[in-house]
């Protein structure tokens, strides 16, 4: 049935990347929509830039582009945007972790730290990650593990890994606590992140070196978003 001919009047929960564009989409099949969002001075939901004075800007949200991921592409596209290479790491920038200051190519000495002992003694954050991720790998077929990159997912060891988290798999690991905080704290992974599916992290580590920025600030999706829905006749976002 082709649901441009009955134009409805749609309520959208959220105004994060998937609410704009499925309001964009909406609204260029004629419907007419409300996006309600909870958050009375950001939408964008996880994508969060500052902007401060001569045009510099930081990212603290999400901000990086895998070249696998076609439908963000899909979307910069539409929205005229430019991409460029995303700088992943500096070895000479630095980690702050529990009150102590250390080059990033010193991460070896992060052991220490966080009081790693036995076995984990002299792991860096890359070890362990590693680790972890290496030993799932190291249980799948040949099929099952080409499938881990496949759109569609049919085997059930495929399916259970996108089902755990990476926290699950590192207590499954049997990591210590410290060891799992100082992996997560070096690659940045806080909040949530460490609740992800597990897949995930592998799917986007196998790009790791091919991740892309938008130039100007990962917000300008937003705004252009923001910008067709308000001047097609939206109403604009309700807290």
């Amino acid at each position: 049935m082709n649901w441009s001919l009955f134009p409805s009047r749609v309520v959208i929960l959220g105004a994060g990347l998937a609410g704009l564009c499925a309001a964009y989409e909406l609204e260029k099949r004629g419907h007419t929509c409300v996006i309600l969002e909870a958050d009375r001075h950001h939408i964008g939901g996880r994508v969060r830039t500052l902007r401060f004075e001569d045009g510099l800007y930081g990212e603290v949200g999400a901000s990086r582009v895998s070249k696998s991921h076609n439908l963000t592409h899909h979307y910069i596209r539409e929205c005229g945007l430019q991409l460029r290479p995303y700088v992943m790491g500096n070895p000479e920038g630095y980690y702050y972790v529990r009150g102590e200051c250390i080059r990033a190519k010193d991460s070896a000495n992060l052991s220490h730290i966080y009081n790693l002992n036995g076995s984990e003694s002299g792991l860096t954050p890359d070890d362990v990650v590693g680790t972890v991720i290496g030993s799932r790998l190291a249980q799948l077929t040949e099929p099952e593990k080409a499938e881990v990159f496949a759109e569609q997912i049919q085997s059930a060891a495929v399916r259970e890994m996108d089902e755990q988290s990476m926290l699950q798999w590192c207590k499954a690991s049997g990591l210590s606590d410290n060891a799992i905080e100082m992996m997560s704290a070096a690659n940045g992974f806080l909040g949530d992140v460490m609740y992800f599916s597990a897949l995930s992290f592998i799917r986007v580590g196998e790009n790791y070196g091919e991740m892309e920025e938008l130039v100007g600030g990962s917000d300008r999706r937003l705004l252009l978003l923001k910008w067709t829905v308000a001047t097609s006749g939206f109403p604009p976002c309700h807290s």
